[in-house]
């Protein structure tokens, strides 16, 4: 990935090859890395390294999320009733498309 300037290994001695425990310091909300893995046989070959799969980090945190309620504009004071309706609207997302949230 852009702009990534270290590199760790780590080593996992499991029979384990999903779900495996992440051994690197904890991500933050937002964060970007870019993760390669390669795996070696109970006979120590060793497979080539992976290709690079990006990953970016979710919001993990409360304080990490903002927003401002959706309304109709309209005048404030007046005298007549006035209902909110839900609302639905399309997007078109190109592709590949990586990650979204849609709220």
């Amino acid at each position: 990935m852009e702009g990534l300037r270290t590199r760790q290994v780590e080593c996992s001695a499991s029979p384990q090859s999903v779900l495996v425990d992440w051994l690197f310091a904890p991500l933050i909300s937002r964060e970007q890395v870019s993760l390669r893995v390669r795996v070696w046989g109970a006979d120590g070959s060793t497979s080539a390294w992976s290709e690079p799969l990006a990953v970016e980090v979710g919001l993990l945190q409360a304080c990490d999320w903002s927003a401002n309620f959706i309304s109709p504009a309209w005048e404030e004071g007046g005298t007549t009733l006035r209902l909110l309706y839900a609302g639905r609207i399309a997007v078109a997302l190109p592709l590949p498309l990586v990650s979204a949230l849609c709220v």
